[in-house]
């Protein structure tokens, strides 16, 4: 995907740069520094706003519903029930001795906490403050700096990691204890501890390398695939290069269909690869960094600790830690279509904050530049007609 936007990016600055070239140029008019001030500001929240749902929903609720197991009610047949006074279960029921014994009426699967965006984001205001929408956003914010300078600095000292992707490889594992770090962060009631103390021990990172490489070779391969994509379908291509020169260069509609249709199979392609491929990855990683969370540090939603029976306890001689494989298995399709359903809301919000802060920005245009603004858009219109795009 980020070859895609290469491209386009590089198309609109070819345009970008033909327009100014032009006729159509409009002279004699500069935007006045409120118009600028204001443009900016309005771009800004945008970015403010586009962030703040990518972080509270695409990342933290994303991470408890890898997470959450939802409680379930079993109700009994009642017995004395013509004593008011005598209790629904006798003791020995109670205990669980006789439970197999009573007729169990039914079983109530409560509905999860991260069903809905607006539930979820009430429940953790209601365990851990206004704020608990950025929880973790310290530590977060310190792990991708890093995170960025590390893979440049292999980038840039080793060329060939950055081609072969392996600068990305090596930094998911070089950061593996600030993302372990971060997600118990998320995943825990709030602590007095500052972020720099919630590093988890090398004993329990040890038992994370193996869930963490397959996370690094998902990310790897899913950010190779689209650019092999690009490179097969001939999209990295200049527009000169596509069998056209001279008067030629432009595509003709037929042309132009077959571009777009090449250019939708990459997406369908990188989205297949990241639904089918990351997100597992990402889930049986988060799986395995909350198996690890220590006994005396509560989750903030309803958590299995057990798996199902999957993980043995340290204290009995067990790893202490879900496997690889069982953390993806214990993860029911109910769980994974709520998780999809997380990244399809996410992905219509921000659509949908772009869209309108886009309409805004070219009200703010039309507002500052009168009737300049129409030729702008006349000329944009001519050089599309074109084919300049």
């Amino acid at each position: 995907m980020v070859g895609i936007t290469g491209h386009l990016l590089r198309r609109g600055l070819e345009a970008h740069q033909r327009f100014h070239a032009s006729d159509k140029k409009i002279e004699g008019f500069e935007l006045s520094g409120l118009a600028i001030a204001t443009i900016y500001a309005t771009v800004a929240t945008m970015v403010v706003m586009l962030f703040a749902i990518r972080y509270t929903y695409g990342n933290v609720v994303a991470t408890l519903a890898m997470i959450e197991s939802p409680t379930e009610t079993i109700y009994v047949q009642a017995e004395n029930l013509d004593d008011p006074d005598s209790p629904l279960l006798t003791d020995n029921e109670k205990s669980g001795l006789h439970l197999k014994d009573a007729e169990i009426l039914l079983v109530k699967k409560e509905k999860p906490i991260t069903a809905r965006f607006c539930t979820t984001i009430r429940h953790l205001r209601a365990r851990a403050g206004i704020w608990s929408r950025f929880r973790g956003l310290t530590m977060w914010s310190f792990m991708h700096f890093f995170a960025f300078n590390i893979h440049y600095a292999l980038s840039f000292w080793v060329p060939a990691l950055k081609a072969t992707g392996l600068a990305t490889f090596l930094t998911v594992l070089i950061m593996n204890s600030y993302t372990m770090a971060w997600t118990q962060i998320v995943i825990s009631e709030s602590s007095p501890l500052p972020w720099y103390k919630r590093f988890p021990t090398f004993d329990a990172l040890k038992k994370t390398v193996p869930a963490s490489a397959i996370y690094a070779g998902a990310h790897v391969f899913c950010w190779a695939l689209p650019r092999l994509a690009v490179i097969v379908f001939e999209l990295d291509q200049p527009m000169h290069m596509l069998g056209r020169t001279g008067e030629n260069s432009k595509l003709d509609p037929r042309e132009c269909q077959i571009v777009m249709i090449k250019a939708f199979a990459v997406g369908i392609i990188a989205l297949a690869s990241a639904v089918l491929l990351l997100v597992p990855a990402k889930v049986t990683l988060t799986r395995v960094y909350a198996s690890l969370l220590q006994e005396d540090i509560e989750t903030i939603v309803p958590f299995d600790r057990s798996f199902g029976g999957k993980v043995v306890p340290a204290i009995i001689g067990g790893s202490g830690a879900i496997g690889e494989l069982d953390a993806w298995k214990t993860f029911d399709w109910s769980a994974r279509l709520r998780l999809l359903g997380v990244y399809v809301k996410v992905f219509f919000m921000q659509t949908a904050v772009s869209i309108g802060f886009m309409g805004l920005v070219l009200c703010e245009l039309r507002y500052f530049m009168g009737d300049n603004f129409d030729v702008l858009v006349a000329s944009a219109h001519e050089n599309m007609k074109k084919g300049m795009f």
